[in-house]
């Protein structure tokens, strides 16, 4: 019978006496022990041999157990060695939650129970021996599959006693040819039952894909692969294994492999790492704290996610970097972040507020704690750090004292007085308001804001903020006041009570200035307009007589042409003077309606509505149809912003712009006209763009002037008018229209205005 081979366990500790003692309760396992004295001997071992188990010691001269464990971590080797970390400190949350951090599955006090060690020890000492003979005995599977032919009996000895599972399937379609007795005792299927099955036949849907998927992964990426399956067992829970799968190529290609259980080992591990997150949520649930850890020199060790948030590093990218790198660069420069750990040690622990830096180098006013932590000796081993935002109560306060300061200083006079059961007396006036009345403290202070009014102060004023009191209600007022000297002044007044926390008024906060000169520029603004109301009423009536005046004699000329044409009252050769006499009236008769819109633009206004152009805009087509039939064209309209304008404006725009992209065609080419709009939070835009013939750049101003034509009247008709009416009912709007265009590829016309109307 083959002796069991032994496993090595690595026992690191800088104390010989603390090795002996671990070498004395660890003998009776009868297992490799290998000693180091230090971390750096530690890891010399890790490249010469494997281990099952690390006990390490957390605190070494040179590299300390966390350092060391962040070492062997990163070795791939020993990556998954298990450490189990040994400490003299006291077991604190951060300490444990540190180890686990590194990857270590347990953490022990000294010293140690030799009990508790031994049962730990001897868990991982098991697996590490179940887990080598898994590997050999896949080995030893693939050895023995070679030599299938040669000794099948020997073949079939082998795998019935081996404690792990054995099968082999048909790579083709993956049906079973053998499963060992391991396989039928731990699922309760016999051999005859399973052979020439594929896992579809044995297990429900979801594991057998598993099972298949992992089958193909090996066929397809090589000759061995390692998985892990989830598979059931008559227990009724699913178990987990850990499978070594290989392909065998005897004639025919099969797949062979060995499972063992564990279930076990994965359900430590989730143990182990659900106490790790119990950890992790204590710290990082204090999500409105910053909490960190330095080491004693001031090096940040670790990094909780209230950190993250409030200072934007992440912990990979923070940890490692000296702590004064979140301090101003002036702090640094004053030596304060060496400072405040001095005190933190002096005293015991350290507050403070100052600025602090995140990483997109903007500052926030911080609240601060340093707690300073020692080891068992006594020594000082790390920093704590507790930071808290208090930026908006900084600002808070900065603000009150900011408000003390402005209204002493405010150009603006401000007030404050009492409740109304004391008839508000003024218990507080700044400077302002003495400057402007004349009054002194002594002479102002104890009285009621009523005795600034005088014989010409409105009544119905005075009533309206005596109601606004009485209701415990602000209101702004402009009133006739009077200094001390007798002078008046107009004042424009701002009410507004103040509450306590039960939302009862105690106060009042008057804020008024004096507004003498903009009420002399308000009244003789009103006064223009009133002028210009009247001027554009006279402008309007004149234009409506010139209409009239001008039109009337035209109509004659248009009507006796007429009748004299009917008539045959004309010679032949007079027939064309007719007819250009008849031209001509009608020319002038359209300039006059086009001269009477651009006047009406600015004369005769509506107030902006809310419009939907969308309708507006189809409605314009639906008027040009036959325009549209007569010139063959095609008017493609998209979806337009809705904006507050003057809807008759708004139709004239749309029907002069569309109207003159049907007109101004190219010949032989129907005209396809296209309309579109978009809008952003500062401007809506509609654009009107053609096929036609187009114009020079160089003429993009000028074809906004009134009269102002590029093409002959013989080529196309019009008065040389409508895009200034464009233009006129655009800037009303306060918007701009500007025109883009290449010679004989069509013109576009942007319309921009902004995104939020008044009335005008």
């Amino acid at each position: 019978m083959q002796l069991e081979e032994k496993v090595n366990i690595l026992l690191v500790d800088d104390r010989p006496e603390n090795l002996l003692a671990l070498e004395g309760i660890l003998d009776s396992l009868g297992e490799n022990l290998v000693k180091a004295h230090s971390g750096e001997e530690a890891l010399k071992c890790l490249l010469a041999q494997e281990f099952a188990v690390i006990l390490l010691d957390v605190q070494m001269p040179g590299l300390d157990g966390f350092e060391t464990a962040t070492l062997i971590r990163e070795r791939p080797r020993s990556s998954y060695t298990p450490i189990i970390f040994l400490t003299a400190f006291s077991k604190s949350d951060a300490f444990v939650f540190k180890g686990y951090s590194l990857g270590a599955v347990d953490y022990l006090l000294k010293p140690v129970e030799p009990e508790i060690l031994l049962s730990k020890v001897v868990v991982f000492v098991n697996l590490c021996k179940k887990t080598q003979q898994v590997k050999q005995q896949a080995l030893q599977l693939a050895a023995v599959n070679v030599q299938l032919e040669e000794s099948k009996a020997r073949f079939q000895a082998f795998m019935n006693n081996t404690p792990t599972i054995a099968f082999m399937k048909t790579a083709e379609d993956g049906r079973y040819v053998y499963v060992n007795r391991t396989y039928e005792q731990t699922f309760n299927k016999q051999l005859v039952e399973v052979q020439g099955k594929t896992d579809f036949e044995l297990w429900p849907q979801e594991y057998a894909q598993q099972l298949r998927d992992s089958d193909q992964v090996l066929l397809k990426d090589g000759n061995t692969s390692e998985v892990v399956e989830r598979i059931p067992t008559p227990d009724g829970h699913p178990h987990y294994w850990l499978v070594f799968k290989f392909t065998i190529n005897n004639g025919q290609q099969y797949i062979g492999g060995v499972a063992a259980d564990i279930t076990a080992r994965l359900q430590a591990e989730e143990e182990l790492r659900k106490r790790e997150e119990q950890y992790r949520l204590v710290v990082e649930g204090a999500k409105d704290y910053a909490i960190f850890m330095l080491d004693p020199s001031g090096y940040i060790i670790s990094w909780n996610a209230g950190a993250e948030r409030m200072k934007g590093y992440t912990a990979e990218e923070i940890i490692g970097q000296h702590f004064s790198c979140l301090h101003p660069a002036e702090a640094v420069e004053q030596g304060l972040p060496e400072q405040a750990l001095q005190a933190a040690v002096t005293e015991g622990r350290y507050e403070t507020e100052g600025w602090r830096i995140r990483k997109d180098g903007s500052r926030f006013w911080a609240e601060v704690t340093i707690s300073p932590l020692q080891d068992e000796a006594g020594r000082l081993g790390w920093f704590v750090i507790v930071t808290r935002d208090i930026t908006e109560r900084k600002r808070a306060e900065e603000a009150l004292l900011l408000q003390e300061r402005a209204m002493a200083a405010a150009s603006d006079t401000i007030v404050i007085a009492g409740p109304p059961e004391d008839d508000n007396p003024i218990i507080y006036a700044n400077r302002a308001f003495y400057e402007l009345t004349g009054y002194t403290p002594e002479e102002t202070l104890g009285r009621n804001y009523r005795y600034l009014q005088g014989p010409d102060t409105d009544p119905d004023v005075i009533a309206q903020i005596r109601t606004s009191l009485k209701a415990k209600q602000g209101c702004q007022v402009t009133l006739l006041s009077y200094r001390k000297d007798g002078t008046s002044f107009w004042n424009e007044l701002s009410l507004t009570p103040t509450r306590d926390s039960q939302g009862r008024v105690i106060n009042f906060i008057g804020v008024s200035r004096d507004v003498t000169q903009r009420k002399a520029n308000e009244e003789a603004m009103q006064a223009l307009r009133n002028k210009l109301e009247q001027s554009n009423q006279e402008l309007l009536d004149f234009a409506r007589v010139a209409s009239h005046d001008l039109q009337e004699p035209l109509r004659k000329i248009q009507v006796f042409g007429e009748r004299l044409d009917a008539k045959g009252l004309v010679q032949p050769e007079g027939k064309p003077y007719l007819e250009r006499m008849q031209n001509a009236a009608n020319r002038m008769s359209i300039l006059i309606q086009d001269l009477l819109a651009l006047s009406r633009v600015t004369i005769k206004v509506q107030p902006f509505v809310p419009l939907d152009l969308t309708k507006l805009a189809r409605e314009v087509i639906s008027d040009l149809e036959i325009r549209i039939e007569e010139v063959g064209g095609m008017v493609e309209l998209g979806v337009l912003p809705d904006i507050k304008a003057d809807p008759l404006q708004m139709r004239q725009l749309f029907q002069n712009l569309i109207g003159n992209a049907l007109k101004f065609q190219r010949p032989g080419i129907p005209p396809i006209v296209k309309v579109w709009g978009l809008c952003t939070s500062q401007e809506c835009q509609f654009m009107i763009a053609d096929n036609g013939i187009g114009f020079d750049e160089k003429y993009k101003e000028r074809i906004f002037n009134v009269f102002e034509r590029l093409q002959g009247r013989s080529e196309y008709q019009g008065t040389g008018v409508g895009l200034a009416i464009c233009r006129k009912i655009v800037e009303r709007h306060g918007g701009t229209i500007i025109a883009e265009s290449t010679p004989g590829q069509g013109a576009t016309f942007t319309i921009t205005l902004p995104n939020s109307q008044n009335n005008p």
